[in-house]
């Protein structure tokens, strides 16, 4: 059993997880980020490693599908980080993933040249392969659009939060007094836009294929290989089903 941010979980898992440190040995816990957790354990002079991350049950189950099947299928196995074990917590509001620690060297510490490039080729690697791949039937049934009618909804429901907020009568503060109204002016304008955009979207798109949904450099990290710098990308919450590139 584990306590990660105030909450207690039950963890039953294999031996090799914390490298034959047995739960006793933890000599540390942090934060790197909001919601992810590194736990460091030792023992008699070892010391070894994991991060976990609480998710939704749906985010869980789809993300678990990237890792142990999508991926895999694609050959792009060992372009994730490891996911070493499942738990949920004793409400089943969450569920944990434990992961392999991939170390905190992210593109967004390092964006060097070389690291910029292995991270595109990763992600164009991971474009082409999926692309008119059988496993993309298994990614709609689990996974959302990212193609026009999400960028439609998306900027529809801004709009509609911003007139609500601009209407309620709440005081923007000083700082932030005319931001609203910038964000308002310029998600209405790609709104009436969309269109075009869907017209263009159409006419230039490729095959359908599998996205990672949230490519932020601090999602990818390069580490060095044998001949060149190595790219995985973590953090496939958000992951999209197939759509029009």
């Amino acid at each position: 059993m584990r306590a990660l941010g105030g909450r207690l979980i039950w963890l039953e898992a294999p031996e090799d997880l914390l490298g034959g440190c047995e739960p006793a040995d933890q000599v540390a816990l942090r934060c790197p980020k909001s919601r992810v957790y590194r736990l460091e354990v030792g023992k008699r002079g070892l010391q070894h490693s994991v991060v976990a991350k609480p998710l939704d049950p749906a985010d869980a189950q789809r993300v678990r599908l990237v890792t142990e099947r999508w991926l895999p299928a694609l050959g792009l196995g060992d372009r994730c980080a490891r996911l070493l074990a499942v738990a949920a917590d004793r409400r089943g509001r969450s569920i944990w993933h434990v992961y392999e620690d991939i170390s905190d060297d992210t593109l967004a510490a390092r964006p060097t040249p070389e690291r910029v490039e292995a991270a595109v080729d990763l992600v164009a690697e991971l474009h082409m392969r999926a692309a008119r791949h059988a496993v993309l039937p298994d990614v709609r049934r689990y996974s959302s659009s990212r193609g026009m009618p999400y960028f439609i909804a998306s900027v529809s429901d801004a709009v509609a939060a911003l007139e609500a907020l601009m209407t309620s009568g709440i005081e923007t503060p000083p700082d932030h007094g005319k931001l609203p109204h910038r964000l308002y002016e310029r998600l209405t304008k790609l709104l009436g836009d969309a269109p075009r955009r869907a017209q263009v979207f159409e006419a230039a798109g490729g095959p359908d294929t599998l996205l990672h949904g949230d490519l932020w450099t601090n999602n990818i990290f390069v580490t060095a290989g044998v001949e060149r710098p190595w790219a995985r990308l973590v953090d496939w919450d958000r992951v999209g089903r197939a759509v029009r590139l």
